[in-house]
């Protein structure tokens, strides 16, 4: 078993509460990703459940014991960090083995731990070279065996794929998959990488401020976020936010952008209602007919199968569109764009909370 639980967690620096209140459960075996801006308290959080920081306030349990004055060794936790942390001098086998020893372990158990491992990173040809004689790519692999070989309850991994470059990110975030999978290992995951987030972890985190803002699946924090925090920071490219205000007449529910830009609402709200609208750029419909928008192209970013168009429309809106990338678009160009009932989000303009209950479908 190795459950985790945060109850009502706080941390302040110099008066500054850097974490507010956070409770959060993490079940045997689960991977949980924490995503949020920089400075949301997210690595700090991380610290706080290895003991390299000390909570201000609330309990932190592994395994069902409270750890909070047990000592980083004593938690039966393995780190992963951003740069390595690797013994520049040391061998790579001696760099996996070195807390097996320190902590007194017999040379065969060690060694078969240590092949484990090996085997089941296949770094078996890297173990007589030293960190100066590796990728970036085969550091943070010994850096990952140094952490399997311990055998602990938890994995914690902070941010350890920024440092490396987009192919390479793209292969060991399948290799971190594949690893947890193997291992069935509770694994808490740090990342400013929402798409990192997304294709790994069973359930993300949304930190903003030190407080948690969701948690939830990939998927249901994409399509029904809670508040307009959440919908800009999960998705990419972001979710397209307009200002709005809701109208009534005889003719039904509508929504007005600007004087002369208006769409039908589906569903029913106050009168005159200040909201924002939300659309996810791979939302927006393209030169269909009687689309109800029109927008002119400010400019064109082609990035191989897709492209980002940026456009205006009315007077003074932006929004953001995703188009085939085989398709011509120029700047300047005028194009109609429609958006399905389905996948509208609207916020209340000033808690920016969700209106629509249960999110779009």
């Amino acid at each position: 078993m190795s459950r985790v639980a945060l109850n009502n967690i706080e941390k302040e620096f110099h008066g500054h509460r850097v974490i507010d209140g956070i409770d959060l459960t993490i079940e045997d075996g689960e991977f949980i990703a924490l995503v949020g801006p920089s400075g949301c308290g997210k690595s700090t959080l991380l610290r706080i459940i290895s003991g390299l920081e000390t909570a201000s306030k609330g309990q932190i349990l592994i395994d069902d014991k409270v750890v909070n004055a047990l000592r980083p060794k004593d938690r039966n936790i393995a780190m992963v960090f951003q740069n390595y942390a690797l013994y520049p001098h040391m061998t790579v086998r001696r760099n996996i083995s070195l807390n097996l020893e320190i902590a007194g372990l017999g040379k065969k158990e060690i060694d078969e731990r240590v092949d484990k491992a090996v085997k089941l990173l296949e770094i078996g040809e890297l173990l007589d070279r030293r960190p100066s004689q590796l990728s970036g790519g085969q550091r943070q692999r010994v850096a990952m065996g140094r952490a399997i070989v311990r055998e602990p309850s938890v994995f914690l991994f902070d941010e350890p794929l920024s440092n490396l470059d987009a192919k390479l990110r793209a292969q060991m975030r399948i290799e971190i998959k594949s690893l947890h999978r193997t291992l069935a290992t509770t694994l808490i995951y740090v990342t400013h990488d929402q798409l990192e987030a997304m294709t790994l972890a069973d359930r993300i985190v949304v930190l903003n401020r030190g407080v948690i803002e969701q948690v939830g699946p990939p998927m249901e924090l994409y399509l029904r976020p809670k508040n307009q925090f959440v919908a800009t920071f999960i998705g990419s490219p972001s979710m397209n936010l307009l200002p709005a205000t809701v109208r009534a007449a005889a003719g039904g529910i509508s929504l007005v952008l600007e004087e002369d830009v208006t769409l039908p609402l589906p569903f029913t709200l106050p009168d005159r209602q200040a909201v924002t609208l939300g659309i996810r750029p791979e939302n927006l419909v393209i030169d269909g007919p009687g689309l109800p928008l029109e927008a002119t192209v400010l400019f064109n970013e082609p990035s191989g199968a897709y492209s980002l168009v940026s456009a205006r429309i009315g007077q003074n809106m932006s929004l953001s569109l995703m188009v085939d990338g085989y398709r011509s678009i120029e700047a300047g160009q005028r194009l109609r764009l429609g958006i399905l009932p389905e996948h509208i989000h609207l916020f209340d303009a000033q808690s920016q909370k969700s209106l629509r209950e249960g999110g779009p479908c």
